[in-house]
């Protein structure tokens, strides 16, 4: 027991002493007092100082002589300059996952606002690794809450009991005090270490088993294996072939994100460079990478074997994640599930996981060399925050990739065979924003695409859609605009389009409602005057003119369409062949 105060102002009755002065002792408070020998155990606690508190604990081993982290060149958030002190920290935080910042676009910290209760809770279940809980019955801690897991873990793990117990209740809306974050770090910590014990040195493992890889001369013998502390993969391999002397060296190829193997990624190694016959390569997992591919050369040049292997890349985690708990359970009951991943199974398509992504982002591009032509567009790649990996098995990491998901079905203008059905979703969700009295919304927030993939999320996880309901992605903020008879309609008829076009893969009666005449024909004049009237993004033109360009006949004349796309032209009337070329 520590009986003297660490600090002038934390005097001996302070519940917290005892914490703030194991803290004092292992330097994690080094250059963060407020003062000479001041404390300030009541003030709050800004995301600056968290910073480097938690770096230090988590980096720093809590032992006397640990090193801070390095500088940094350029700061990743445009609101802390590298130059200050912090700034090391604050980039540390980052890069350990504890954080992502307080906005994007561009990318900001808020170093100077103060970590709320409900933030620090999400701040030590990322940093600690909490696992999950049950509610734990704070009567101010609503199931809409997106820190409401996080919280539930710190309870259970016995780091917090709330600020109250007659209600229970836990302030989450309340700026966490210097003091009370000393105890809840000091608590983590000794939840870790009753958690993680120190045990002996592990044995030395047994070697991985070669992957036998099988050429027009079985020349090469590939093997891989992972080193956890390097956090590197390497790859060796040696010669097998009965007449080694037709090899006369190798090429070493990497295939990152979506592309395949090409003479710029690749490294010749000779045969001076083996080494026992072996020559290692060493992949960093961190990097954006699919394979590996050992080529033989013989005298005259040609290839005599190949073979490719699987690394452990965050890359193949992250696919091997969504295959095994997104798509294989679920795409019987959900074919848009299935017709995604047989897009994002091929080569044209890339997963990648990189700390500047934000929580996770769908990239598109055409095929073609005009970005707005119509003929192919596609979703390329989808790229996470590192977190991703870390917490896919909580619903809101899910419900971010079923979005993403959502995002790749609805953009690729080539996936499955229910491109109507697609295109009708799309414009009904961009209709809305004009439709429904969103012109004083937030044009950002009311995206119509944006609106489209949430609804994705919301139909799989079979939740009662609430439009306004905060917590809820994009329409967190578009529904709050909504009057209250426009907020009853898209109510009940969001979630019927979105079921027809994710679950169903039909056409939503929405459509028919809307464009089809009394002779059971469509009104393609009116389709067509709405698609120019509510979609100005070239872009979204381009992915719905995409989608329909084989429906109605296919177009008079794809050329004129594409002009019209780019601009070349400013009128084009109706272009189905269905409505008279």
């Amino acid at each position: 027991m520590i009986v003297s105060p660490p600090y002038s102002d934390v005097n001996l009755s302070n519940v917290h002493r005892d914490n703030i002065a194991s803290l004092k002792a292992a330097n994690i408070l080094d250059g963060t007092e407020c003062g000479p020998d001041r404390f300030c155990p009541n003030e709050p606690l800004s995301r600056r100082t968290f910073a480097v508190w938690m770096v230090r604990v988590l980096d720093g081993d809590r032992a006397p002589d640990f090193v801070d982290p390095n500088a940094v060149g350029t700061s990743l958030f445009a609101d802390v300059e590298a130059s200050e002190p912090e700034s090391l920290f604050i980039e540390r935080l980052s890069e350990l996952r504890v954080t992502a910042g307080c906005a994007r676009d561009p990318w900001r910290y808020c170093p100077d606002t103060n970590v709320s209760r409900a933030q620090m809770a999400s701040f030590l279940a990322r940093a600690f690794g909490l696992g999950g809980a049950d509610d734990a019955g704070f009567v101010d801690v609503s199931e809409d809450s997106t820190h409401y897991d996080t919280i539930n873990m710190l309870a259970a793990s016995g780091i917090t009991t709330g600020c109250s117990s007659t209600p229970k209740r836990y302030c989450p809306g309340q700026a966490t005090t210097r003091a009370q974050m000393a105890s809840f770090l000091a608590r983590a910590i000794e939840w870790q270490n009753a958690r993680n014990p120190v045990e002996p040195e592990p044995e030395e493992p047994e070697p991985i088993e070669p992957i036998n890889v099988t050429g027009t001369d079985n020349s090469v013998q590939l093997e891989v294996s992972y080193d956890e502390s390097a956090r590197q993969a390497r790859i060796s391999w040696q010669p097998t072939s009965n007449n080694p002397t037709q090899v006369t060296h190798y090429i070493v190829q990497w295939r990152p994100y979506w592309d395949g193997f090409t003479d710029a990624l690749q490294q010749r190694v000779e045969l001076s460079d083996l080494r026992n016959g072996q020559f290692l390569f060493l992949i960093n997992p961190t990097q954006n990478i699919y394979g590996v591919r050992v080529v033989t050369v013989g005298s005259s040049g040609s290839h005599l074997a190949s073979s490719e292997v699987k690394v452990p890349s965050n890359s193949n985690e992250l696919r091997d994640l969504i295959k095994e708990q997104i798509i294989d359970p679920h795409q019987d009951d959900w074919p848009w599930l299935r017709d995604t991943w047989k897009h994002m199974s091929g080569p044209e398509f890339g997963f990648g996981v990189d700390i500047y992504s934000g929580f996770a982002t769908v990239y598109r591009d055409s095929q073609s060399a005009d970005r707005n032509s119509f003929e192919r567009k596609i979703a390329r790649s989808l790229v996470v925050h590192p977190w991703a990996l870390d917490y896919f098995d909580a619903d809101n990491w899910r419900s971010i990739i079923i979005h993403e998901l959502g995002h790749v079905y609805t953009l690729t203008n080539d996936i499955g065979d229910a491109s109507l059905s697609q295109a009708a979703g799309f414009l009904y969700f961009h209709l809305i924003y004009v439709n429904h009295g969103l012109d004083g919304a937030d044009p950002a927030s009311c995206v119509g695409h944006e609106l489209y993939a949430d609804m994705a999320g919301i139909t799989f996880f079979d939740r009662e859609f609430t439009p306004g309901r905060l917590g809820w992605g994009y329409w967190g903020q578009c529904g709050l605009s909504l009057s209250l008879q426009d907020y009853e309609t898209i109510g009940r008829e969001a979630p019927a389009v979105a079921l027809s076009v994710f679950r169903d893969q039909e056409v939503p009666d929405w459509f028919y409602a809307t464009y089809q005449k009394s002779d059971g024909s469509i009104d393609l004049d009116k389709l067509w005057a709405d698609i120019n009237s509510y979609l100005p993004a070239v872009r979204d033109r381009s992915v719905i003119v995409g989608h329909l360009r084989h429906e109605f006949g296919g177009y008079c004349s794809e050329e004129q369409v594409r002009k019209f796309l780019d601009g070349r032209i400013t009128q084009l009337d109706t272009p189905w062949r269905d409505a008279g070329c």
